[in-house]
């Protein structure tokens, strides 16, 4: 906790309705990150279509605009005439660049400050205050105890982008000496006898973490609106973050090393390119549990230290003139 006369009082705001906003645990973790900081009683939700009346009644010092600013239906005009009044800056923090960045511009033309969870695209914004801020893990959410208990070898979850679908076929002549576990929407189960089609939750998605030998991490390629720059994503997404604080063994396909900003390959993460060198690193690990336990705990330990939402307001705040 920061110093009682240097605390802040914070509204955090979903960017897009909540009608049309799927991700609205993760503002959540947004918000306890802040009351981590500065206490419950400084820190306010609301989604958008209230923030208004909120902001009046509730007088912040700073509003926190989260989430994606590429529906329709996001109107900012209230959410900028109440900063206005009250005399405060507005910022966005921006959780799905690089592929909706096309309508960044609805951001711009608002904010005060603009923070992109993608580096490769903050260089795109023509905003004077435009920084990168990736996203995080939650310790009350995503925390786990390392276990003893694996119920698969391999693990992954998410919706089968045409990028996924390529690399689990590459890697399925592995995958198919082991258990296997894929989750996800529109995975093709007549194709695999390992994937389900279906969706996991926030909480037992980590569950599955803990209980994984290995987990398998492929970034999105699947652009809803990246025809301007046609960037090609660099950070890696809030799942890494929460995979590492469950105390996973990530495999990680690597498509950008920025990754190793985040955590050191082979005590933190396990890097692999191809299907050869996921084999060396399975062939070494799979019957090696200290190991694996070793690189779990050091990627646990490293996201409570250094990738919290706790740790990035920190580094949101200190560039934000308030």
């Amino acid at each position: 906790m920061i110093m009682l006369d240097n605390r802040k009082k914070v509204l955090v705001v979903g960017a897009s309705p909540d009608s049309v906003n799927q991700n609205t645990i993760m503002r959540s973790f947004v918000v306890e990150g802040f009351v981590d900081l500065f206490g419950n009683d400084y820190v306010e939700e609301s989604p958008l279509e209230y923030s208004y009346v909120l902001a009046k009644k509730f007088e912040p010092n700073l509003i926190v605009a989260f989430g994606s600013c590429m529906p329709d239906e996001c109107d900012y005009s209230l959410l900028r005439k109440a900063c206005d009044e009250l005399k405060i800056p507005l910022i966005f923090w921006l959780h799905d660049d690089p592929y909706e960045i096309d309508f960044n511009y609805r951001a711009i033309s608002v904010a005060d400050y603009i923070f992109s969870n993608d580096k490769w695209a903050t260089e795109f914004y023509n905003h004077p205050n435009s920084y990168h801020l990736p996203m995080a893990a939650s310790k009350s959410a995503h925390f786990r105890p390392q276990t003893c208990n694996t119920l698969q070898d391999f693990f992954f979850c998410g919706v089968a982008f045409p990028n996924r679908q390529q690399l689990i076929g590459d890697i399925a002549p592995l995958l198919r000496k082991y258990k296997t576990t894929i989750l996800g929407a529109d995975w093709p189960i007549d194709e695999c006898e390992f994937t389900e089609n279906r969706r996991v939750g926030n909480s037992e998605l980590s569950d599955y973490y803990q209980n994984s030998k290995f987990v398998i991490n492929i970034g999105r390629d699947f652009n809803l609106a990246n025809d301007r720059y046609q960037l090609v994503p660099s950070t890696p997404g809030p799942r890494t973050f929460e995979a590492a604080m469950a105390g996973a063994v990530q495999l990680y396909f690597v498509e950008s090393m920025e990754i190793v900003e985040y955590f050191e390959d082979g005590s933190e993460i396990l890097l692999f390119d191809d299907l050869k060198g996921l084999t060396d690193i399975v062939e070494r690990l799979a019957e090696n549990p200290e190991a694996r336990n070793s690189i779990g705990k050091n990627a646990q330990r490293r996201a409570l230290k250094e990738h919290t939402y706790y740790e990035r307001i920190k580094s949101m705040l200190e560039v934000i003139d308030i």
